[in-house]
């Protein structure tokens, strides 16, 4: 009784998580406004120099609701996905995208949280909604050869290896710590970061290459193949035909030897 409430329960908020995809089209919209809105003000105060604390807040405020629309309107299309593990991984790039949000607004608005603690679970989260929004997208691809596969296993690896490196010092108070920690991995951090950008850009490109192959009308050998196909279908069509008008013909002929 206990599981079955349990499945149940679970049921019904996946299905309302489902249903948030009616948002989508509204959030495209809003994310293209807010970054259109930013934009804007922010040519008015470059060619103006009319700038002021509201001015910036507006700015400030438009980007960071920009930037959470998008993530939240690529996650929502991840809950979408015939994939459970890829489903988990946009909830919780969704969670992760409103414990961040929220308090840069407050923020920027002059609502400063005072606690060293939240702000680290603000950056934590801001590092995990990147990497489960990653992780999501490319373990959505379908799998089209080895070759794009790895790119996008080997890129959500590094994505979480780099965000590791990061957490590490976050939540240390010791500030000769962390000095002599991105002394000693900051090399390697910079090499990983190349490879994340180098992953990022390169995997999207081969899927749709690959996709695009898919959607290809047939040439050359399978052409032929088809062709063959084709006439050989209609070859039996008509014999088959013939068979059963001669059949049909041959009948009359043995009704009339039997009544002889």
């Amino acid at each position: 009784m206990g599981q079955e409430y349990f499945f149940a329960k679970n049921r019904l908020c996946y299905n309302g998580i489902m249903k948030a995809s009616i948002f989508k089209k509204p959030l495209l919209y809003t994310t293209i406004s807010l970054f259109g809105i930013s934009a804007l003000l922010g040519i008015i105060v470059v060619i103006s120099s009319a700038y002021d604390m509201t001015v910036g807040r507006i700015i400030s405020t438009t980007s960071v609701l920009g930037l959470l629309a998008l993530f939240c309107m690529n996650n929502i299309l991840r809950t979408e996905s015939d994939r459970s593990y890829v489903k988990v991984l946009a909830i919780i790039a969704l969670i992760s995208n409103l414990v961040w949000s929220i308090p840069w607004l407050m923020a920027i608005w002059g609502v400063y949280i005072e606690s060293n603690v939240i702000w680290k679970i603000v950056a934590t989260a801001a590092i995990v909604s990147f990497n489960a929004t990653m992780a999501a997208n490319y373990l959505s691809f379908k799998k089209y050869n080895a070759a794009i596969w790895t790119f996008a296993i080997s890129t959500i690896v590094i994505s979480y290896i780099i965000a590791i490196m990061l957490i590490i010092p976050l939540y240390s108070n010791d500030y000769r710590f962390i000095g002599r920690y991105f002394e000693g991995v900051w090399r390697p951090l910079v090499v990983f970061c190349i490879l994340l950008v180098f992953g990022t850009i390169t995997t999207p490109i081969l899927a749709r290459v690959e996709a695009n192959k898919d959607k290809t009308p047939k040439t050359g050998t399978d052409e032929a193949a088809l062709r063959a196909q084709i006439e050989t279908e209609v070859r039996a069509k008509i014999e088959a035909e013939m068979r059963e008008k001669a059949a049909t013909e041959s009948a009359p002929v043995t009704e009339e030897k039997t009544e002889e």
